[in-house]
């Protein structure tokens, strides 16, 4: 997948096992701090707490996120599960605020359809499943995990952003849900629009990789 012109983007693609063939994923991140502060100053008035997307290989995907709108976004400002195909999807109100929150996004074919699903680790009442209408069943052939921010690219506006955003636990399910061993590789980056640079000249973001997880983290 491309980077959108109006986001920016920070992750990773991974490869998916081929011993087994592979129909759903999931990943593991606490929620960052500063999710709100970069949504309120960024164009769209939105950022994404992070975001797990299952690819078929030739264009077509489920993906689902955890996102913040702030006031003057296209939603009411709050926070919302995020769940689509192609790029179209729905969103559904958290009703508690996830900062901080030990999460898990899941997708999930479930016979009919992609079923995208958020579990959160410390307040269960915004746990959610959903199913995507209209995708299609199709073996895993890569899967993302980033995180977008609306389009912000100023460097201090992630000044509360906290210290690090780690996406760990990548895991990949069969057709009956159950787990698949194999080993990770990483097989390409997203890293779109990056922010200005600190104080010196050193990157605003950087990223951390290893084949197990990744970490975003903002160097000032």
């Amino acid at each position: 997948m491309g980077c959108p012109a109006n986001n920016s983007q920070f992750g990773y693609t991974m490869k998916a096992p081929t011993t087994t063939l592979p129909y759903g994923v999931s990943v593991d991140f606490t929620v960052p701090s500063g999710v709100t502060s970069v949504a309120s100053t960024s164009t769209g008035k939105w950022c994404t707490a992070g975001n797990l997307i299952a690819n078929d290989g030739s264009g077509n995907y489920a993906e689902c996120s955890i996102t913040y709108f702030a006031s003057g976004g296209s939603q009411s400002q709050g926070w919302y599960f995020w769940y689509g195909w192609n790029g179209s999807g729905s969103y559904i109100s958290l009703g508690t605020a996830p900062t901080g929150d030990s999460v898990t996004l899941t997708l999930q074919w479930n016979g009919s359809q992609w079923q995208a699903t958020l579990t959160d680790h410390t307040h269960s009442g915004n746990n959610q499943a959903a199913g995507i209408g209209s995708s299609s069943k199709f073996s895993i052939a890569n899967s993302n995990i980033w995180f977008e921010n609306g389009g912000n690219t100023t460097c201090s506006n992630y000044s509360s952003w906290g210290s690090t955003l780690t996406f760990s636990n990548l895991k990949y399910y069969d057709i009956n849900g159950s787990q698949i061993s194999f080993s990770n590789a990483i097989c390409g980056y997203v890293n779109c629009n990056v922010p200005n640079t600190c104080t010196g000249g050193t990157a605003c973001i950087t990223e951390s990789t290893s084949v197990s997880s990744l970490t975003i983290t903002r160097n000032c």
